[in-house]
């Protein structure tokens, strides 16, 4: 095959041995590491890196990026899972065509990471026309069957046709009125009528519903009523209000997503499908929208009056009929 990104060397299985080792200096059990298959590996691996293993165009890989994501996910893939995906991703065919088209590798940040060798370009682009002329053969193949088949099909009927046709110059074919009769397994006598009698029938029933059945009235439908000129010019300015409303909702949805995400910049930004400068200025913005509508502090509750004693009244003051 071309090239690996990650070939099973002595630094890689030294820098995995070695993240697994402190992992389990520090008390984590290296049992825990659960046994993924390919499609479950690519799919935690665009969660983890999705501006190298996002669904999409492939990239070049840099050369033993296996150490680096053992670095990164300690504990997330196992050195057989990680490879087996590895393997079928850098020889598959998208990825072979990437390498021959790009001129550099990428890292887990989708940085770069150095050129393609002329060597790994080579091969794959080697690769890639073995697999095209096996594609050729294949579908020429195909191509002979089916042109094969046709012939083979138009030889019977041409057979079957000549076998019609001197039945009737010999008088044996059966007219469209003469009522075949034969004998089943018990004796009894049948009576069919003969095959054009049959088909007659048969094209009777398969006629069209609208020649069967009278068609339904379909009901006309009630035209739309014409907006006024004064309320298609108000509703520009009526739609407004929702439309910034709607974007103010993606800014501060965006931001939440960014302030609660573990991912790296680049990352991220390739996660959103957006570059740095358009990530940095909707974060601005939803910041300063959530500054203007920050709702004003509630003023302070007034302190409670104590209620005065009544000693204006014509009785002169209460007295405590308790103590009397």
């Amino acid at each position: 095959m071309p090239e690996h990104s990650d070939p099973p060397g002595e630094d890689a299985a030294t820098e995995g041995q070695a993240a697994i080792a402190s992992a389990a200096a520090a008390g984590v059990g290296t049992a825990a590491v659960p046994e993924l298959s390919p499609a479950a590996c690519a799919a935690r691996l665009a969660e983890l890196f999705p501006a190298v293993f996002s669904p999409g165009a492939a990239k070049p890989l840099k050369l033993r990026i296996q150490a680096d994501i053992q670095e990164r996910a300690p504990l997330t893939f196992t050195r057989k899972a990680l490879s087996g995906f590895l393997h079928r991703h850098t020889t598959s065919t998208a990825y072979l065509r990437a390498l021959v088209n790009s001129p550099q590798r990428i890292d887990l940040d989708g940085t770069p990471a150095g050129e393609v060798a002329n060597e790994h370009r080579e091969a794959a682009s080697a690769e890639l026309q073995r697999r095209r002329a096996l594609h050729d053969e294949r579908r020429a193949t195909e191509r002979n069957a089916q042109r094969e088949a046709q012939r083979s099909a138009q030889r019977e009927a041409a057979r079957a046709e000549q076998s019609r046709q001197g039945a009737i110059g010999d008088g044996s074919a059966i007219s469209p009125t003469q009522v075949i009769v034969s004998t089943d397994k018990r004796g009894t006598e049948v009576r069919a009528a003969p095959r054009p009698a049959r088909h007659a029938q048969r094209a009777a029933h398969a006629a069209p519903r609208s020649e069967r059945q009278p068609q339904r009235a379909v009901p006309t439908p009630t035209p739309t009523p014409t907006p006024t000129p004064a309320a298609a010019a108000a509703e520009p300015a009526r739609r407004a209000p929702s439309v910034q409303d709607d974007s103010r909702r993606e800014h501060q949805a965006l931001l939440r997503a960014y302030e609660s995400s573990t991912l790296t910049r680049r990352n991220f930004c390739a996660l959103k499908g957006l570059t740095e400068a358009q990530l940095e200025a909707m974060l601005a913005q939803a910041r300063a929208d959530t500054t203007a509508t920050a709702p004003a502090p509630a003023p302070a509750p007034a302190p409670a009056s104590k209620p005065t004693p009544a000693t204006n009244s014509p009785r002169g003051p209460m007295r405590d009929r308790s103590r009397t």
